[in-house]
């Protein structure tokens, strides 16, 4: 064989190899939940309804992803929901789902708490104050931060009045921490700051930027002066700690279907960060740190949902699945 001819094998082979990497994926799914388990360094994924072949379901199963390939983990021990919480907790191993909306036998409100140990489910309570939420960790603490909706707690929130309060779970038991804080007017999204030690919470006035930051047990209000992101929901956040910063992608808005911007909060401004290589513009997707950089996962684009999976690791993104 000649040299070119053993060139271009290499070349063949290892363009096969890349594009069976990034064939791993599994089917779409809409307003489903990632976590990172910094234990067994893999991503875990629940809930949301799933799109394949044309049909529309509501697996309760846990999907997972070491960096390569994604596991199927059958157990619907607590059933299917959106609107929930789903959160790594980094001190006792385990991740936590907290209520949610069930659409086992139509939809209706689980006020259900459960741990997921990686393998097993077991039930860590019931009667959570709260029907939808978003939440994250607070390791400082060793804690759970719950930003929820309380209004009308058992009925299936259709759009119009909410009552969000921030609650706390630890040692198994509910903690009410403040009912004066942001009160957003439709989706929203969490993300706790470890440089400040703070729940941020990314609102908009008037159509002006607002960010509700909760620290040393009560909320800090700052009106953003300078650029910042237009007046949005379903957007994605998570905090990098590497870089010390929130980081915000997509989302949509009353007169734009999907955003495709890509912004930093850095505990006083916004910035925005624009590179070559940008995932396509989303609603709905998720964003978690781990592998090294920011997991984007998911949301739905032009076409509908997708399941790419994109890392913003050293100042690029690089897309790791592709779309089913």
């Amino acid at each position: 064989m000649t040299s070119n001819a053993k060139n271009l094998f290499a070349f063949l082979f290892l363009s096969f190899i890349y594009s069976a990497l990034l064939a791993q994926t599994i089917a779409p799914r809409h307003l489903e939940k990632i976590a990172y388990d910094s234990n067994k360094k893999r991503l875990a994924l629940f809930g949301g309804s799933e799109h394949a072949d044309g049909k529309v379901t509501f697996p309760g199963n846990v999907q997972t992803w070491n960096g390569t390939t994604w596991t199927s983990i059958n157990s619907d021990v607590p059933g299917n929901r959106v609107g929930h919480s789903w959160i790594y907790h980094e001190k006792e191993k385990v991740t936590y789902l907290i209520s949610g909306i069930s659409n086992a036998n139509g939809e209706r409100v689980v006020r259900d708490t459960w741990k997921w140990n990686g393998s097993v489910w077991s039930k860590a309570g019931s009667d959570v104050p709260m029907k939808t939420s978003d939440g994250a960790y607070d390791h400082f603490n060793n804690r759970l931060l719950i930003l929820g909706d309380v209004y009308n707690k058992d009925s299936v929130w259709t759009g119009g009045r909410q009552e969000i309060e921030l609650w706390e779970f630890k040692d198994s038991k509910w903690k009410q921490l403040s009912a004066d804080g942001p009160q957003p007017s439709g989706p929203y999204e969490v993300a706790y700051n470890e440089q400040t030690r703070s729940l941020m919470v990314p609102t908009w006035e008037n159509g002006k930027s607002v960010v509700w930051e909760w620290r040393d047990e009560k909320w800090n209000k700052i009106s953003v002066d300078g650029e910042f992101p237009e007046a949005r929901n379903r957007f994605a956040l998570a905090y990098d700690n590497r870089t010390k910063s929130v980081y915000m992608f997509g989302g949509r808005s009353r007169n734009t279907p999907f955003f495709a911007d890509f912004w930093k909060w850095n505990g006083i401004k916004w910035e925005k960060l624009e590179t070559s290589n940008m995932p396509p513009a989303r609603a709905g997707a998720t964003m978690e740190a781990g592998f090294g950089g920011l997991i984007l996962y998911g949301g739905v684009i032009q076409k509908g949902p997708c399941s790419e999976m994109w890392i913003w690791k050293k100042g690029k993104w690089e897309q790791v699945t592709q779309k089913h």
